[in-house]
């Protein structure tokens, strides 16, 4: 026999308000209840979406709601969801969310783009390379643009590696990276590794 579904959980507030007018359901079974207003003000995505013609009841029946509201289903989890929408939302409603982790990071830029919210993708890639962010491990930084395909980005942190060694324990920053998505090849490697002495000869 098989086993039904679990029963979704309301997220945190600000997200679960009864005036909102769309649910949007996260991988791990999440129901956040949002305003499609909001959300179309911040991702061209949702904008287009949402201005779609609705289709007639009778087709519509088959798609699922949640008390009388239409459930759209996403393949963020809900610690990348709620993120998203934090953004989305005015700072006088809910504060930015503070980002830690890089994997968290690279979570919310792929969101970002997938949902077409370009402010967000925007202060992601600022934040990656901002200075006090380079300062305190350059070379995370740089895991996370290799990830993102990001070249700019790639550049600059790059370039910040250089202060520090390439011993093993600073790959635990990077861990998360396939070789296919590290943008050096041996020679290069052997060659950052060369301009790192220069430089700590230097210093």
């Amino acid at each position: 026999m098989s086993q039904s579904p679990p029963t979704p959980t309301s997220a945190s507030p600000p997200f679960d308000s009864p005036k909102a007018d769309v649910i949007l359901r996260s991988s791990d079974n999440i129901d956040f209840r949002v305003f499609k207003f909001i959300l179309s003000l911040s991702s061209t995505f949702f904008e287009m979406l949402f201005s779609l013609p609705q289709p007639p009841e009778e087709i519509s029946a088959d798609t699922e709601t949640m008390e009388g509201l239409p459930v759209i289903p996403v393949s963020e989890d809900s610690k990348t969801l709620d993120a998203f929408l934090r953004f989305c939302y005015p700072c006088n409603i809910v504060a930015d969310p503070v980002l830690k982790d890089c994997l968290d990071l690279l979570k919310l830029l792929e969101a970002a783009k997938k949902y077409s919210f370009d402010a967000l993708e925007e202060k992601i890639c600022k934040d990656i390379i901002h200075p006090k962010a380079l300062e305190k491990d350059s070379l995370q930084c740089f895991a996370v643009a290799c990830h993102a395909r990001l070249k700019n980005e790639i550049a600059i942190a790059a370039k910040h590696t250089l202060r520090e060694p390439l011993i093993p324990a600073c790959f635990e920053n990077i861990k998360f990276l396939s070789p296919s998505e590290l943008p050096l090849s041996a020679t290069e490697f052997n060659t950052l590794d060369v301009l790192q002495q220069h430089w700590w000869g230097l210093l």
